[in-house]
């Protein structure tokens, strides 16, 4: 049964990822997104700078571009395009008429039309998986009967059960497949239905919400650069009539009396 703190931890799973990407692709950009505070903008600069976001950064492509099974094996990779495994594994379910197991969406997405695998990494975990499936298979109990095969736990122990809230070959939403394929696990259409539903407006709400609080970081942002504008623009129109009227004011002044000095004190000698 799903509660409303595991459709927030999927919410929040899933707002990590895209928040990551939207950093990402702003600080490949020199130029500040309107959808960026200024001031947020201004903080995120000079971070970005310091030497352990440097090393931490090349790090961290550095371990994107790893070859996990060896040289030569190239980085993991995957066929899944933008379509979420989540998509990918009803759409499977579909053609096979149950909910596929762990391995079947991980060639799924990771091999190319002809069924030739991306990478070493995700065809060796296949091939693995499928030659542990067809020893347990093969397998006779005391009543001499084959005893059920629980494919999601060899796919587990495969490969090293869940990691930083992943799964390997399930994608970042692990977390709903971790019963997928196993012989006790059903999942019926009208729950995953209902649950996609209540995803959705969680989503579609503190979408809102967001929109909410970053309208009003902008309008106030808008609100203090117009101050300041019309301040700048009426100190100069200020100066600008001043300019303008201040020899018309100095020509309306009086004259003063003859023999008067320039500060306006009669010469030395002259009786008052």
């Amino acid at each position: 049964m799903t509660t409303e703190g595991s459709i927030k931890d999927h919410f929040m799973k899933k707002c990590s990822i895209q928040y990551k990407g939207m950093l990402c692709e702003a600080r490949s950009s020199e130029e500040k997104r309107k959808n960026i505070p200024k001031s947020v903008w201004d903080s995120w600069k000079p971070h970005y700078d310091t030497e352990n976001f440097k090393a931490k950064s090349a790090q961290c492509s550095k371990n994107r571009l790893s070859e996990k099974c060896g040289e030569g094996s190239g980085p993991s990779r995957h066929t899944g395009g933008s379509r979420t495994h989540r998509e990918h594994a009803r759409k499977l379910a579909t053609v096979l008429g149950r909910p596929p197991h762990p391995h079947e969406l991980l060639k799924k997405t990771h091999t190319k039309r002809n069924d030739e695998f991306v990478d070493l990494k995700s065809k060796s975990t296949y091939d693995a998986v499928i030659s542990k499936i067809t020893s347990a298979s093969q397998l006779v109990d005391e009543s001499g009967e084959s005893p059920t095969v629980d494919f999601s736990k060899i796919y587990m122990d495969e490969v090293g059960g869940v990691k930083k809230a992943c799964i390997y070959g399930l994608g970042s939403q692990a977390v709903f497949y971790e019963n997928v394929g196993s012989s006790s696990a059903s999942t019926s259409q009208p729950q995953d239905c209902s649950f996609d539903a209540r995803v959705k407006e969680y989503v579609q709400e503190m979408k809102e919400e967001m929109k909410h609080e970053m309208r009003e970081e902008m309008r106030e942002e808008l609100r203090e650069e117009m101050k300041t504008e019309m301040q700048l623009e009426m100190q100069e129109q200020v100066d600008k009539i001043l300019q303008e009227r201040l020899p018309i004011l100095i020509a309306g002044l009086p004259k003063p009396p003859p023999g008067t000095l320039p500060d306006g004190t009669p010469p030395t000698g002259t009786p008052h």
